[in-house]
């Protein structure tokens, strides 16, 4: 950490030793640690700077710290700060470190750093928010593990991948949708029942015509039938043909003898 030496004005000048003169103090980073969420904090990483405060905040109720919390507490000197609530309530504290994080944002140069130690995934977003304006903050576990930057970028990133998968959903739907409608638009094929070879043959053949350009009526439609038949030779019945067409289903025979398909 590099930052430059402040002037002692305001919230600065409680930040800097007292037997700092003018520009002597120097202050890179604050720390605020929400000790009613965690007591278990590892002081020992900060006692040796000297450009860091430490702001500790006490639950109302809170009347016991351990003696290692204590024992760091005392190496840290001046360079550490008590807070005490002196109201109660849910949240309580975490509201009172959120006021101060925007005062200190307002009032400290933009180069201090600052860091909350806590559990509360709370914070997150307000530490996003103070990034955004300029500001570099982080959250740490007690024992100084960074606690949020890891689950903000894995948070961004499958954002991301949402994203992407919803934008290429958006692209792919409209042809989707028209593929669905030319599918629905499409004649369906019914299940054929069992024929013989000669019907399965006609079957066939007119199976491959368009619908509007099959024989219309009875006889038309035996004509059809011999002039499939007639080339191949061999013994064959017109008549079975219709028969058995008509029998399954396969075609119907209306009035002035209108044949209507079904396959």
């Amino acid at each position: 950490m590099g930052g430059a030496a402040p002037r002692r004005t305001g919230l600065l000048s409680r930040l800097l030793p007292a037997s700092a003169r003018d520009g002597e103090g120097r202050l890179d980073e604050v720390i605020f640690i929400d000790y009613e969420n965690v007591q278990r904090v590892d002081l020992s990483r900060w006692t040796g700077d000297p450009s860091v405060r430490v702001r500790v905040y006490l639950g109302r109720n809170q009347k016991t710290m351990s003696a290692e919390f204590v024992r760091q507490a005392q190496v840290l000197g001046g360079r550490l700060e008590y807070v005490n609530m002196e109201g109660e309530g849910k949240n309580h504290l975490d509201f009172h470190i959120a006021f101060d994080l925007g005062r200190f944002h307002a009032s400290t140069p933009e180069a201090v750093e600052f860091a909350v130690v806590s559990n509360d995934r709370g914070f997150d977003g307000m530490l996003r928010s103070l990034r955004k304006l300029g500001r570099k903050v982080r959250r740490l576990g007690p024992g100084g593990e960074e606690k949020d930057r890891e689950k903000e970028g894995r948070g961004d990133r499958e954002r991301s991948e949402r994203e992407r998968e919803r934008e290429k959903s958006d692209r792919e739907k409209p042809e989707r949708e028209r593929g669905e409608r030319e599918k629905a638009a499409e004649p369906q094929e019914a299940e054929l029942p069992d024929v013989s070879a000669a019907t399965a043959k006609i079957l066939e053949n007119i199976g491959e015509i368009a619908q509007a350009r099959r024989p219309k009526k009875r006889s038309t439609l035996e004509n059809h039938i011999d002039s499939v038949f007639k080339p191949l030779g061999g013994n064959y019945s017109v008549a079975s043909v219709m028969e058995e067409m008509l029998e399954k289903g396969l075609i119907a025979e209306g009035a002035n003898q209108r044949i209507t398909y079904h396959f």
